[in-house]
């Protein structure tokens, strides 16, 4: 295979009779790790093939509708993405670097995002809470809680559960490099303005979050437009603009070495529920509560 990059978009390509099969998964990381995403372009697998390379890279699973609104510590490592075969349209995927986005800021506003970070608190009604107790009981469900990066809780008279998660806006790649995390990111570009705020509950300055949104248009790069590409995302500093038309999408837990949580047992998709949109907040939203 060889490796072409296209205005900073690299490209796996295969030699006259190479398929999937002889992509190196040692080659694969090592290319995420540098460029963020890559797109295998002219093996046109399907979707069984598809499935079967990307199992080699860790856990994988179906990415549901809904991971794109959710904010939580449950982010895996990469994003793979399949477009469908000819007869089914889509639109060209685009995506945002945040390596490049922090890199653009302005002097101050990089200092202040390197210094801050970003709080969504939620409240679960007590019907949403015994849902999630049912089966398990309260302790093991704080338990889980209490183990879980950036999250605070606590659980009120009336059965309620209020939950608070923390998150950087700068982390650092598996790769080692700062980036605007895609958790702040996202929320930067898909929130109302004025409803974002800062660990210390103090709103998010407008002019950074204009900031952000205006930078980020040159952080943009269209990838994956033809049919049959498989792409893959680092999920830690890219992240998607235009959702998932016309794909096969599904997400690897540890393909970069950074083992996130997972929601390997019951117990633990029951607190992942607590805190995810499919416990039933419509489009999550961060609120002060």
């Amino acid at each position: 295979m060889r490796i072409v990059v296209r205005r900073g978009v690299p490209y796996v390509e295969p030699l006259k009779g190479e398929t999937l099969a002889d992509c190196g998964p040692r080659q694969t990381v090592t290319l995420l790790r540098r460029y963020g995403h890559l797109i295998f372009r002219g093996f046109a697998p399907g979707e069984t093939e598809f499935g079967e390379f990307i199992e080699q890279f860790g856990h994988c699973a179906d990415l549901p509708d809904a991971q794109l609104d959710q904010f939580h510590p449950y982010q895996p490592d990469a994003i793979w993405s399949l477009r469908h075969a000819p007869g089914r349209t889509a639109d060209p995927e685009q995506v945002i670097d945040g390596v490049q986005l922090l890199a653009g800021l302005t002097g101050r506003w990089a200092t202040f995002a390197r210094g801050n970070a970003i709080r969504f608190d939620r409240l679960r009604s007590p019907e949403q809470c015994r849902r999630a107790l049912r089966g398990h009981g309260r302790a093991a469900i704080e338990q889980r809680l209490a183990r879980l990066r950036g999250i605070q809780y606590e659980f009120r008279a009336d059965g309620s559960l209020f939950i608070s998660f923390v998150t950087p806006m700068v982390c650092r790649t598996p790769a080692g490099a700062d980036t605007i995390g895609q958790v702040a990111l996202r929320a930067v570009l898909e929130s109302e303005p004025g409803s974002l705020r800062l660990a210390d509950g103090r709103p998010m300055p407008a002019e950074l979050a204009e900031h952000l949104r205006d930078r980020a248009g040159a952080a943009c790069r269209t990838v994956g437009a033809a049919v049959g590409d498989l792409t893959v995302l680092d999920n830690h500093r890219m992240v998607r603009r235009s959702g998932f038309p016309g794909l096969v999408a599904r997400q690897c837990d540890n393909m970069l070495g950074s083992f996130p949580p997972r929601a390997a047992s019951p117990l633990d998709a029951a607190v992942k529920w607590l805190l995810g949109n499919e416990s039933g907040a419509g489009h999550l939203r961060p609120v002060t509560v």
